[in-house]
């Protein structure tokens, strides 16, 4: 497929849907938001030279916004503070329906514009199936995290566990990072992260685990897929901007194939590219978001 054509007919499909364009400056300076799923401190410095990327190669100032959780994303581009923003999939439909929020684009790694929640453990631990969590202590990022929480927790909804009475205790850990540790260190009997596939091979444990510590952990439940993280926009901005808009998203079509934009996009979070995404691609999250009215 052509992606400057898919460009410009996302970004038609975009402008048919909002209000006539008001006007705005040619080149205004865009701040561009990160989810936090993991070190904060790593995050600022890929956050930076990810902005410094798209900059030089949109031609606009484009400067980062890390948030602290993801519910403070959710606000900013509310609030078209953040005009565009890296969002996980149950962030961008909590943004979606406050109002200003249009998903753009998604994540791809390897082959998938998807992935999985997983619930890992410690091998060594006598531990090979949910039943053998019962009375456990269960761990999980942040509680408006997509595979880190709501997504996985539904899951496990579907296979009639109350995760909130089914294990022993229920505690957030901050990013994956931190996560994984944990597991690995036994503070949890199992905790819930995302997937890049579902053979026990690429997942958050060996993203942020050492290769001896990597080798500890296994998976031992996968949820459905989940539809690929997203970059999405302020649709204010938008409208207001549909030639910046423009460049910027051919830019971050077009980073995959590029070296240094490939590496940029695998060290900031793990992203070989991107696609074009359609609202009804999260469908999925949106139903999982339902069972818990208090996180949507």
């Amino acid at each position: 497929m052509n992606r400057c054509l898919s460009v410009l007919g996302l970004l038609t499909g975009l402008l048919l849907l909002l209000p006539l364009p008001v006007a705005a400056d040619e080149d205004p300076d865009i701040q561009f938001g990160f989810y936090p799923s993991h070190n904060r401190d790593q995050l600022l410095i890929l956050a930076d030279e990810f902005c410094e990327y798209i900059s030089k190669k949109a031609k606009v100032k484009v400067k980062p916004f890390v948030s602290v959780g993801y519910d403070d994303l959710v606000e900013e581009i509310t609030a078209n503070n953040v005009h565009f923003a890296w969002m996980s999939p149950l962030s961008f439909v909590q943004a979606e329906k406050k109002g200003n929020a249009r998903v753009l684009l998604k994540s791809v790694r390897g082959s998938n514009p998807f992935y999985w929640g997983a619930v890992i453990v410690r091998k060594g631990r006598n531990i090979e199936t949910l039943e053998d969590l019962k009375g456990k202590k269960m761990g999980w990022t942040y509680p408006s995290s997509t595979a880190g929480f709501i997504f996985t927790k539904a899951a496990l909804h579907a296979e009639g566990i109350n995760a909130d009475t089914y294990f022993s205790e229920n505690l957030f850990l901050g990013g994956y990072d931190e996560l994984v540790k944990a597991v690995v260190e036994s503070k949890v009997d199992a905790g819930a992260c995302f997937a890049n596939d579902i053979d026990g091979k690429r997942g958050a444990w060996s993203q942020y685990l050492s290769a001896a510590d990597r080798r500890k952990i296994k998976p031992i439940f996968f949820t459905k897929p989940i539809p690929g993280d997203t970059i999405s926009g302020s649709k204010i901005f938008i409208n207001a901007n549909p030639k910046v808009t423009n460049r910027i998203l051919q830019v971050l079509l077009d980073m995959g194939e590029d070296e240094k934009g490939a590496q940029i996009l695998t060290d900031l979070y793990q992203v070989d590219f991107l696609v074009d995404a359609e609202n009804d691609d999260y469908e999925s999250v949106r139903e999982a978001a339902l069972l818990f009215p208090d996180r949507y």
